[in-house]
């Protein structure tokens, strides 16, 4: 258990080291190390439940541009994706902090109220700052210490210290990441970004983009009509 334990860290470190986009990043060496080290495992504190949270965690992996996460609530546990993710040219520059950058979750829940329930992705929103080592944000149809329902769940991590980082259990791989969301979707056509061709990566980043760009009209419409003009 232990071998194969490091031989995943060793695997998930590797595909954040060949990190096409984080590599070519125009940042100093200790800037690239910064933002590699969003990825890795986060104390969650819950903003209604502080005191219920320590066991609570937050993991992140970069995909080239983006960020897979992975939580761990109770009763709730799934997996939300950040796409696109942190763009250091947009960073605060006093606070380091990021802007809200929205995110989809899915996940599924047991406990004594209800069955295993699948949940649909769920828009949410993060805000990272690499400096301080912590996140804050909310997710959607979740209230509480993350039950599924109605209303939001707002939160604050804190990234585990490194030493904490290798005991936290967390050894799952970028491909293993991946698949898993895929299988969740149940149309298998998800892939690892950074894995793709440059005409496959070209492909991917339009229709992320154009999606993006219908998602921003559709909101600013809702508030067209919500303010009635």
């Amino acid at each position: 258990m232990e071998e194969y334990y490091r031989t995943q860290q060793a695997l998930i470190r590797k595909t954040l080291e060949e990190n096409a986009w984080l590599n070519a990043l125009p940042i100093s060496p200790a800037d690239l190390e910064t933002l590699r080290n969003v990825q890795g495992v986060y104390e969650v504190r819950h903003d209604d439940c502080p005191e219920l949270g320590t066991h609570h965690r937050i993991w992140l992996i970069w995909d080239y541009d983006r960020l897979w996460g992975r939580f761990q609530f109770d009763p709730l546990q799934g997996m939300f994706l950040i796409d696109p993710g942190l763009d250091p040219t947009r960073w605060d520059a006093e606070t380091g902090c990021s802007p809200p950058l929205p995110f989809e979750w899915m996940g599924s829940a047991a406990a004594r109220l209800f069955e295993r329930e699948e949940l649909d992705s769920i828009a949410s929103e993060i805000r990272i700052n690499p400096r301080t080592k912590t996140l804050e944000g909310h997710f959607g149809f979740m209230w509480g210490e993350g039950w599924p329902g109605p209303g939001k769940m707002a939160f604050h991590a804190t990234r585990l210290e490194q030493d904490d980082q290798h005991h936290s259990g967390y050894s799952t791989s970028l491909e293993d990441t991946v698949r898993e969301w895929d299988s969740y979707l149940m149309h298998g056509d998800v892939r690892v970004r950074q894995s793709l061709s440059a005409e496959e990566l070209e492909v991917e980043l339009r229709g992320r983009d154009k999606a993006c760009a219908r998602v921003s009209e559709n909101s600013h419409a809702e508030v067209d009509d919500e303010s009635g003009f």
